[in-house]
């Protein structure tokens, strides 16, 4: 099987977090490392690893543009109902400037309102990826690989009428269930993208 273009780790990673031989199972080894990383990905709303891209906008009449992919580390293109626009060379200088989430225009510039009248292409992601966030895929993958062949660990059992709680893979935050252990989704919750683009 064939690394995944969005893969977080790799599969020597999982086999020594794992603790499983290296080399034992390296289809299933490469699958999961990919499903987990596009599961993140999914469930954050956003690509991790640093990748091009050329969007299409449609102008909101504002001088700031959110991009749907972060950080921003390039800027290759920006045209404006047709018209290129360039790099400005300082805060104070005309054109546009870029942060690693959104692309702000200089000098009393705009995004004209209009329909599919921005066009963008730039580069975004991480390189290399974030260490708590490789540690937040392990986990994952680790939890995942430990109740695979185990019944869930019993949290509490009761005499009268025989009743047993188990562990759940799910964790309850914020009304909302997120199938994945408390520490990954503490960390993924701090990478999810929330705002519309």
């Amino acid at each position: 099987m064939t690394v995944g273009a969005n893969d977080l780790v790799t599969i020597a990673q999982a086999y020594a977090w794992l603790g499983v031989p290296s080399g034992t199972d390296d289809t299933n080894m490469q699958f999961a490392v990919t499903a987990f990383s596009t599961l993140i990905a999914t469930w954050c709303s956003r690509n991790f690893v640093q990748a091009s891209y050329s969007e299409v906008y449609d102008g909101h009449g504002g001088p700031r543009l959110m991009v749907r992919n972060w950080p921003i580390t390039a800027v290759s293109s920006l045209a404006i109902n047709g018209q290129a626009v360039s790099l400005a060379n300082g805060p104070l200088g005309s054109g546009y400037l870029f942060s690693d989430r959104s692309v702000v225009m200089n000098d009393c510039n705009q995004f004209w309102r209009g329909f599919q009248n921005i066009a963008i292409s730039y580069t975004a992601g991480f390189n290399p990826i974030p260490m708590d966030l490789q540690l937040a895929c392990l986990e994952w993958m680790k939890a995942t690989y430990l109740f695979r062949t185990e019944a869930l660990p019993v949290t509490s059992r009761r005499a009268g009428d025989t009743e047993e709680k188990y562990a759940s893979p799910v964790t309850m935050l914020l009304g909302e269930a997120a199938p994945m252990p408390p520490t990954v989704y503490a960390v993924l919750s701090q990478y999810r993208d929330t705002l519309p683009v």
